[in-house]
């Protein structure tokens, strides 16, 4: 009896409990009157429909200097990519000495493959010939940067020997023509001692594949920066070393610490129509991309902020904006891996110096979450 008693006891005090806490009415609208007109915000939202079309960056490329990239790719949409790149050639010592009459054995670039791009399993092992270019424009203020060197810029008749196959990851020797390998044992000490003497002598060297056909498929082949070297071997007499008929090696790096790619494309002629249209297409490197002028959605927000009827001297803040650009899933999911991960908006600017600038927003730059690829959402 006692039991039941304290049992029921306990759930009469709950019950009073509950039942006063219930009574309790919370009224929010408490100190309103209070707060001025222009204090109180007041939160929209709108879905607008900025009109984008494909267009391509001018003479720039969006890649950074961490790797040499040579080769082409060639896709029924996009069309042909062909690639190339170009990089300062220096002594890996500080000074020259080749002694007296050195007589050249032979010289050759000695590439390592670091990894390979292809649109297509069986592109991996294709064979590309390959072929090495003299500079004849120093890499200067002018040519900073990526795509700022074209063909042009180079001597057409190559400085290798023949035309060395490549198949892919691996190692390649690319043999030097005797004109050229002469050329590096005629630096004065004052060359050898002086990268800015150097270069005027020879301003850097390019590596080029064939011209593609046209052809679907390819590949683009990467170099690490630092990791290629000419090896020069000659015949070396020394009076003062007391060395005689020896033969002694030479080395040079390509690409020490800075390189530049270039490539042309077809891409802009086929899909840079600058006029909009139901797909919208995102190559990468400087290729095309969705595009929509900063005018044109500041325009787009105008005509939306005059429909919401208030005071022009309304303070208007946009806290938050996102693009959605969705997109097909492909029959194949393996094609998934060509995707980007992420896309991230840029805007232009244009310096007084003539020079001009691709930058991430900064609210974008520094949010690595911003932009990601959504599965689930197909965007």
């Amino acid at each position: 009896v006692s039991h039941w008693y304290f049992s029921f006891f306990i759930f009469l005090i709950l019950s009073i409990v509950s039942g006063a806490a219930s009574c309790i009415q919370s009224e929010r609208n408490v100190g309103t009157g209070f707060l001025p007109d222009e204090q109180i915000l007041k939160v929209k939202q709108a879905v607008l429909y900025p009109q984008f079309v494909n267009n391509k960056p001018d003479s720039i490329q969006a890649i950074s200097y961490n790797a040499l990239i040579f080769g082409n790719l060639t896709n029924e949409d996009y069309g042909t990519t062909r690639m190339g790149t170009v990089a300062q050639i220096i002594p890996s010592a500080d000074t020259l000495d080749l002694g007296q009459d050195p007589q050249l054995i032979n010289a050759y670039l000695q590439l390592k493959i670091d990894s390979t791009v292809f649109l297509d399993p069986s592109q991996e092992g294709i064979a590309q010939n390959v072929y090495l270019l003299r500079l004849n424009s120093k890499l200067d203020s002018i040519h900073l940067y990526n795509n700022s060197i074209t063909l042009e810029d180079f001597d057409p008749t190559p400085i290798s020997t023949g035309a060395p196959v490549l198949f892919g990851k691996d190692s390649i020797k690319i043999y030097l023509k005797e004109e050229f390998a002469r050329e590096l044992m005629a630096l004065t000490p004052e060359e050898s001692d002086s990268a800015a003497l150097f270069v005027e002598r020879i301003p850097g060297m390019g590596i080029i594949t064939d011209a593609p056909d046209g052809t679907p498929g390819g590949r683009l082949n990467y170099l690490p920066v630092g990791g290629s070297t000419i090896v020069l071997n000659y015949t070396m007499n020394h009076e003062e070393m007391g060395v005689k008929d020896t033969d002694t090696t030479a080395y040079f790096y390509f690409g020490y610490n800075y390189c530049l790619n270039f490539f042309e494309s077809t891409s802009g002629d086929r899909l840079g129509d600058k006029t909009p249209g139901e797909t919208l297409y995102f190559e990468s490197l400087g290729g095309v991309k969705p595009y929509c002028s900063a005018q044109s959605i500041k325009t787009l927000l105008n005509e939306w902020i005059e429909t919401l009827d208030v005071d022009p001297t309304t303070t208007i803040a946009l806290s938050r904006a996102s693009l959605d650009f969705h997109y097909e899933v492909p029959e194949n999911y393996d094609e998934f891996d060509y995707f980007p991960g992420s896309l991230t908006a840029s805007y232009h600017e244009c310096r007084a110096d003539s020079t001009q600038y691709f930058y991430p927003l900064p609210e974008v730059q520094y949010n690595v979450n911003i932009g990601a690829r959504n599965p689930s959402l197909r965007k």
